[in-house]
C-alpha cells in the first residue's frame, strides 16, 4: 500500500507521530554517518528498529484512513489478543521455564506467555488492546456481552501472568 502510494503519486498526510518516528531514525542515521557513535553496529539495529516502527505506523495510518478496512483489522486484532490470551494462560501454567510453547528455547530462564518471554511486555501489550475491548463492551449494545467476555479474559490473562503493574494498570484502564 505505501510503495503504491508513492507509484500514483498520492500524497501522504504529515501526522505528529510519524514526524517524531523520522526524526528518531535520521537522528541515529546521522550519528552513524558522522562516526558520533559509541556503538555503531548498536546504534544501526536500533535505527532499523526505529524504520520498522515508523513503516508500521505508516502503514496502520494508511490501513485506518478506510472505515470498513479499519474496523476489520480492529476486529482481527481483538480476536487475535483473546486468543493470544488463552495461550499465554495456558503457556505459563504447563510450559518449562525457557521454552515459548512447550517447545522453542528462548535463552532465558523464564516461565513464558505465549511468545512473551516476559510478562510486563504481555501485560504492556493486552494494555493497549484493553480499551479497544472496553470501548466496544460499552458503545455495542448488540454484542456487549461478547466484548464485556473477552475484556475479563485480557484482564484474567494478565493477573496470571503475575505482572503486578500491570494488573493494575488493567485495573485502572477498566475503572477509567
Amino acid at each position: 500500500r505505501i510503495v503504491g502510494r508513492f507509484r500514483e503519486q498520492r500524497a501522504f498526510g504529515l501526522h505528529p507521530v510519524a514526524l517524531l518516528l523520522a526524526g528518531a531514525v535520521s537522528w541515529g542515521m546521522m550519528q552513524i554517518a558522522t562516526g558520533q557513535t559509541v556503538y555503531s553496529l548498536r546504534t544501526a539495529e536500533t535505527v532499523l528498529n526505529w524504520v520498522v516502527n515508523l513503516t508500521a505506523f505508516a502503514l496502520a495510518l494508511d490501513l485506518g484512513r478506510d472505515r470498513h478496512t479499519g474496523e476489520k483489522i480492529r476486529h482481527a486484532l481483538l480476536v487475535f489478543a483473546a486468543l493470544l490470551s488463552i495461550v499465554a494462560v495456558f503457556t505459563v501454567m504447563t510450559s518449562p521455564p525457557g521454552k515459548a510453547f512447550w517447545r522453542f528455547d528462548v535463552s532465558a530462564d523464564v516461565p513464558t506467555l505465549g511468545p512473551f518471554v516476559y510478562k510486563n511486555q504481555f501485560a504492556a501489550f493486552i494494555e493497549v488492546i484493553l480499551p479497544l475491548a472496553l470501548a466496544r463492551a460499552i458503545l455495542d449494545r448488540r454484542r456487549w456481552l461478547p466484548y464485556t467476555l473477552v475484556s475479563a479474559m485480557l484482564l484474567g490473562s494478565v493477573i496470571a501472568s503475575g505482572s503486578r503493574a500491570g494488573a493494575i494498570l488493567c485495573v485502572l484502564e477498566i475503572a477509567a
